[in-house]
């Protein structure tokens, strides 16, 4: 409600006065104030509003065309006159101000490149085995081409033995993906799949599914929120599980932290509050955060169409039965998703309904159950599970139940299938100690034999470079074996580890030691050699890698059962952009082309791993860019020659899905100029005092 009044007029008991506000210890600078015979006194409306209090504390009124509110009408509120310090010392209830929203994770502050540029790759690979039955010879290829969000590859090979020779087309497909409603589409060959109780295939058809990695900094999960209120400014830390994730400085009244990042598991959040007084408050919250659930209101599906792909490897197009398989699942609360699966081939129909639940602190419950439908014959099957994580205790346990004639596309009535599976385990992990875990499995079939086995292990770092393993088995089914397997890593740096392990059984034992180092980055080399030593024979084992700019090459050697081996691989790619072609690795994922003017021998970085030097073309290209991440890219300043200057050293792009960008910094090179300038007047030059000058270079005018 606003109230009017006149105008003061001149000599009236109210008057403006100019007063330096306090609001809760923070000093808010000098304010317009109308003091009231009463002694009360008014504030504007948009001061207030500035000093993040509530608009909808206090009565407003309008006087003079503007809006005030009397300090006496806003409940929870006091205030002092200072008449020595000038000051209006108020103090206001936590609940008076807005409340302050903060995104634990660090917002984009950097400008992200989203490239569009047309590009293709071709990836190509040979292998060569000989082998006592005979050579083998592999030849495979893979193209891909990719226009913004829209991305078609085929991929294809060659085999020749003594026997066969036939060359097949393995998989082509088309795919868009939307970066605004994360969905994907895929048209042509593609995998399949209707949830846990359903079926996994490959299918030639179109595939409509939610695509979460489309935008990796997405969170589906539940969020961990974390709350409090400030009577002062004060600084806060967010500690999870002793860990500092935030950092910041509020202003009084209540805030929230969203989206903290958080282990999977039980762990506690604390917030430490440190306020204008130098006191210190902590407000500790425990929690159980899962990755089995969705957000509430978020949507995960895929639904798929086609006709089942047949002899995979064996025939370039044969296709069977058409399919469906679909899946659902919807975040209906932060601790329940809800969903159901089906599917249908021929005379199979499967479905049914699951559940994901948060159980408070104690860990997550799934269940999923699913009826089908082949032919005459009826079928049902459940499945019930519950996991539990923590620092120190991780625990799951799996049962599920088939009737003997339950069915989907895959598993026939007739197939033998469990009466009962269960799977459980029970981990404990000491800081010190190491980490122990049991595990128990055991399927009761219909027609075979039941199964079972126990286990226990044992894992514990010795020292920073070095880690032992222990693992000790009893497997039951048609006989009876136990086997105890220990071991130990050790890491050498550089890239570089080693095994020993030894594997003892009623029957046999042997050890097998192993030394390998993984391919760098960059150029250069990799290898692997193996020695495994049994009761009655040894075998070796080895493989020498190099890779550069332009490929990776292999070659192998083993000797098992007295029988050798030789292997030699080796494989690349060609890439297209920007009206030019390049000779790469194989590439996996997205790539681009970095492009410094025509500056030769500037470094390249990509997070911080230098990729190489520009050509003489100023070009060089990065073969492996990661789709849709904000990808860094650096060059090297030093590099830059005196005489040129660079708008930026740091660009970010996210490319679509293996897809290829173009990424330019500008760089101009710095003409200086020197003379004196004059006017000539009726014959006589005159030194210039002030004048606007154009520079006109090949590239235009600069003024």
């Amino acid at each position: 409600m606003i109230c009017l009044f006149s105008s003061i007029k001149s000599g009236g008991s109210q008057e403006y006065v100019i007063l330096r506000v306090i609001l809760n210890e923070e000093d808010h600078g000098e304010k317009f104030c109308l003091l009231q015979p009463d002694k009360d006194l008014w504030l504007k409306r948009e001061d207030l509003t500035g000093m993040k209090l509530k608009v909808d504390t206090g009565d407003d009124i309008l006087f003079n065309g503007e809006i005030y509110v009397p300090l006496t009408s806003m409940s929870g509120l006091e205030f002092f006159i200072n008449e020595d310090a000038v000051t209006l010392e108020m103090t206001a209830q936590p609940y008076l101000f807005r409340g302050q929203e903060i995104d634990a994770l660090d917002g984009k502050s950097r400008t992200v490149q989203y490239a569009e540029t047309g590009s293709a790759f071709f990836n190509y690979s040979g292998m060569y085995v000989d082998e006592p039955e005979g050579p083998f010879f592999n030849l495979s290829g893979e193209l891909g081409i990719s226009l913004g969000d829209y991305f078609g590859r085929s991929v294809f090979s060659y085999q020749k033995t003594d026997e066969v020779e036939r060359a097949l087309r393995l998989e082509s497909s088309l795919t868009i993906n939307d970066r605004t409603s994360l969905m994907t589409a895929t048209f042509g060959d593609f995998p399949a799949i209707s949830g846990d109780l359903g079926s996994g295939m490959l299918l030639g058809g179109v595939n409509l599914s939610r695509n979460f990695s489309i935008d990796p900094y997405y969170i589906r999960f539940p969020s961990l929120d974390l709350a409090g209120s400030l009577e002062t400014p004060s600084d806060v830390e967010v500690y999870v599980d002793g860990l500092l994730v935030k950092r910041e400085s509020l202003s009084p009244g209540a805030f929230v932290f969203h989206d903290v990042p958080a282990t999977v598991g039980l762990g506690t959040a604390e917030i430490i509050i440190n306020d204008a007084y130098g006191r210190e408050r902590v407000i500790s919250t425990p929690f159980y955060y899962s990755d089995r659930l969705l957000r509430r209101g978020i949507h995960e599906y895929s639904y798929s169409l086609g006709f089942i792909r047949e002899e995979y490897g064996e025939k370039s197009f044969s296709y069977g039965n058409i399919a469906f398989l679909g899946l659902h699942n919807y975040g209906y609360s932060d601790t329940l998703t809800i969903g159901y699966a089906a599917e249908t081939s021929g005379s199979v129909i499967n479905m049914g309904p699951s559940a994901s639940l948060v159980v408070s602190q104690a860990g997550v419950m799934d269940f999923a159950m699913a009826v089908s439908k082949s032919g005459k014959k009826s079928g049902v099957s459940g499945r019930a599970g519950y996991t539990f994580r923590s620092k120190k205790i991780n625990a799951r346990i799996q049962v599920r139940a088939d009737s003997e004639e339950y069915a989907n596309i895959l598993l026939m009535p007739s197939d033998d299938k469990a009466k009962l599976h269960l799977d459980a385990a029970i981990g404990f992990i000491g800081k010190d100690a190491g980490s122990l875990t049991a595990s128990y499995s055991l399927s009761d079939m219909y027609v075979n034999e039941t199964a079972s086995r126990v286990s226990l292990s044992y894992n514990k770092t010795i020292t920073k470079m070095s880690t032992l393993f222990i693992n000790g088995n009893h497997i039951k089914d048609s006989e009876t074996h136990n086997e105890v397997i220990i071991g130990l890593h050790v890491y050498f740096g550089r890239n570089t580890s080693g095994n020993v392990v030894y594997t003892g059984r009623e029957d046999a034992d042997n050890t097998r030691v192993s030394v390998q180092k993984g391919l760098p980055p960059g150029n250069g080399f990799g290898y692997r050699a193996d020695v495994e030593k049994n009761r009655d024979r040894n075998n070796y084992g080895g493989k020498v890698q190099y890779q550069n700019n332009y490929g990776t090459y292999e070659i192998g050697y083993q000797d098992r059962l007295d029988t050798e081996r030789y292997r030699v691989i080796a494989a690349g790619g060609i890439g297209y952009i920007d009206r030019s072609l390049f000779l790469s690795r194989p590439i996996l994922d997205s790539y681009a082309k970095v492009k410094v003017g025509q500056l030769e021998g500037v470094r390249t970085y990509y997070y911080g791993n230098e990729i190489g030097r520009t050509d003489s073309r100023g070009e060089i290209i990065i073969p492996n860019l990661h789709s849709f991440y904000e990808n860094k890219i650096d060059i090297e300043i030093r590099d830059i020659p005196l005489d040129y200057s660079v708008s930026s050293l740091t660009q970010y792009i996210s490319p679509s899905f293996r897809s290829g960008s173009l990424i330019h910094f500008d760089v101009a090179r710095i003409q200086g100029i020197t003379g004196t300038l004059f006017v000539r007047d009726r014959g006589e030059e005159k030194p210039v005092e002030s004048a606007i000058i154009f520079v006109y270079t090949e590239d235009g005018a600069v003024e």
